[in-house]
């Protein structure tokens, strides 16, 4: 009998491990400073789209856990997992930083009240304490995990030219990593 995968460790849990490193940050309560919330944020949800959105939905039905909501970092599911001889599991992630703004915003507004103060530096904490928590390695450390970077002002449905219909019901911004490549380095797998 093998007991792979009842040894090995479960990456939800291993990036959720990384955020709460960022929600200890000081540079983090910076960005916001709203005592209802320092220390709690940045959120962690992980799931489907749907599942994130549903779930967020809830959120605002409660008077207290409405306002625990943004900034959000969200796993999006399913990614895949190579398991190799080497005891490295390779992943390939999507990982979406979000922030509540403003409906009438353009994309210059866009910029300078949300994604340049509030998402860009989280990105840069994250991967921060994604090196500082030793549980994820990928091919060169001394810069970022190859991934690629979308800025997503309104983040929402792709039309042909822009954004069609909100992917949430609030109005978000958003930075998403898309095919984000790292390898867990404490995975027990045979």
């Amino acid at each position: 009998m093998f007991l792979i995968y009842e040894r090995m460790r479960v990456l939800v849990d291993d990036i959720g491990e990384v955020v709460t490193a960022v929600r200890t940050d000081a540079r983090i309560i910076a960005l916001i400073n709203d005592p209802k919330i320092n220390g709690l944020f940045p959120f962690y949800m992980y799931g489907h789209r749907l599942e994130i959105a549903n779930r967020l939905l809830e959120k605002d039905m409660d008077s207290v856990y409405k306002y625990q909501k943004y900034p959000l970092i969200a796993l999006r599911m399913d990614f895949p997992e190579t398991h190799n001889a080497g005891q490295l599991v390779e992943y390939t992630l999507n990982i979406a930083f979000l922030m509540f703004t403003q409906m009438g915003y353009d994309t210059p507004q866009r910029y300078e009240n949300v994604i340049r103060p509030i998402l860009y530096p989280l990105v840069d904490i994250f991967f921060e304490k994604l090196v500082e928590s030793g549980l994820f390695t990928w091919t060169d450390t001394t810069i970022l995990p190859p991934c690629i970077k979308y800025d997503r002002p309104f983040y929402g449905t792709a039309g042909l030219e822009s954004n069609e219909k909100y992917i949430f019901n609030d109005n978000l911004d958003a930075v998403e990593l898309v095919d984000l490549k790292i390898r867990s380095s404490n995975a027990e797998c045979l």
